[in-house]
């Protein structure tokens, strides 16, 4: 039976492998199936689908009944597969405190992550949205656009938007700086200019929370996430000085 390769992805990408979400999905199709029908429908071996039954039936997709004394198993309802699925990301969201308690717990260093390439780098971006405080940034506008996919660009700002954190950018003045400018305000992004000849930014820099990100586009795609109180404070004292003396974008050329 061919499977519908986009919601084997979909499957694969909440953890479960090829052949566990080939069997969910035969089992979606057949109704209430016996492991022979569910191997010669999805193609798999019997001895594979025997083992594979109680993963399935534990992660709460499948179910098992008795009809006169014979065993049948039984998709369980996409949207309760889903339901639970959020449930247990809103569980680990909830005691995520607790596990960055236990990560630093025993360490007065700063912690360094690096990335390398377009989709390392774009984790740092997620890590924003993901801690969820205002934000403070100074950047090429012009350098982001160069090395970064534009409508992934303008999905993270509608994102950021949506979950109402705000941001101040400080830019180095170009045609594109401008533009941002104008749409300041439909972003929640309050942003001053500063002079082409005077200031070069190669580099994207972040400041949220405790965390310092550096994305830099010279010689390659890379960036680091610093983690340090010490740190951080100390770049938002810089970007404080800098943001004084910044052109106050008053209208837009």
């Amino acid at each position: 039976m061919a499977q519908p390769k986009n919601l084997l992805a979909v499957l694969e990408e909440i953890g479960l492998k090829e052949h566990e979400a080939a069997l969910y999905l035969t089992a979606n199709v057949l109704g209430r199936s016996t492991v022979l029908s569910l191997s010669r429908a999805a193609k798999i071996k019997r001895g594979t689908v025997y083992e594979t039954l109680p993963r399935l039936i534990e992660r709460g997709l499948l179910r098992e009944i008795m009809i006169d004394e014979k065993r049948f198993f039984v998709a369980e309802d996409p949207r309760f597969v889903a339901s639970n699925f959020h449930q247990r990301v809103k569980n680990l969201e909830q005691a995520l405190p607790q596990f960055l308690a236990l990560q630093n717990a025993n360490t007065k260093k700063p912690k360094v992550t690096y990335f390398e390439g377009e989709s390392e780098v774009w984790k740092i971006y997620e890590d924003t949205l993901a801690t969820g405080l205002p934000i403070l940034s100074y950047t090429s506008v012009t350098g982001v656009y160069e090395h970064l996919d534009p409508r992934r660009i303008d999905d993270y700002f509608t994102r950021r938007t949506e979950k109402k954190i705000p941001i101040r950018v400080l830019a180095v003045d170009s045609p594109e700086s401008r533009k941002w400018a104008a749409q300041a305000q439909k972003y929640l992004r309050d942003m001053r200019i500063v002079p082409a000849g005077q200031y070069a930014f190669s580099a994207d820099v972040e400041i949220y929370g405790d965390k310092v990100a550096i994305i830099s586009y010279i010689d390659g795609l890379f960036g680091i996430i610093l983690e340090s109180p010490q740190i951080s404070q100390l770049q938002r004292w810089a970007f404080e000085l800098m943001w004084q003396a910044a052109e106050k974008v008053r209208s837009i050329s």
